[in-house]
Formats: C-alpha cells, sequence, structure tokens
C-alpha cells in the first residue's frame, strides 16, 4: 500500500483538519478533487497492514506508540 523508506517508515500527508488523505499519490488528486492543498506530512513507521487513510494524526501517533511498546516488550521478554 504504501513505500516506506530505508528506515521502514512512509512518508504521510494531512489535510488542513490533520485528517491522512495517504501517499503523494493520493495528495494529487485530493487537491484536483478539491482545489484544497494538503496541510503537512510526517514520516511513520505504521505497523503491518494498518491503513491510515482517513483517520487524524493522533489515532496514528496512537497506532505507532503501541506498535513501538508491543515491539520493546517483546524483545524484554525475549520472544
Amino acid at each position: 500500500m504504501f513505500e516506506p523508506n530505508e528506515e521502514g517508515k512512509v512518508r504521510l500527508y494531512f489535510t488542513e483538519e490533520k485528517i491522512c488523505i495517504g501517499s503523494y499519490k493520493e495528495v494529487e488528486k485530493y487537491e484536483r478533487e478539491t482545489k484544497n492543498s494538503y496541510w503537512a506530512s510526517e514520516f511513520f513507521e505504521l505497523p503491518p497492514d494498518y491503513n491510515p487513510i482517513g483517520k487524524t494524526a493522533d489515532e496514528i501517533k496512537l497506532a505507532v506508540r503501541e506498535l513501538l511498546l508491543s515491539k520493546l516488550l517483546k524483545k524484554s521478554l525475549g520472544l
């Protein structure tokens, strides 16, 4: 769905209301259809099979935080 960079992170783009509109391809479509431009972009390490489109930046950050905590827990338990 999204192409991660060498750090395994994906650049996501958001509307003015901080709703994820996806990757750059979706930004082009969004700008063309709404005549608005995107608000910002950020890199995220997304959980596997996680679809961020339509979610707020805070919801995505929470999912990323949960993924990180899960990784840390597995590492500390030696799993």
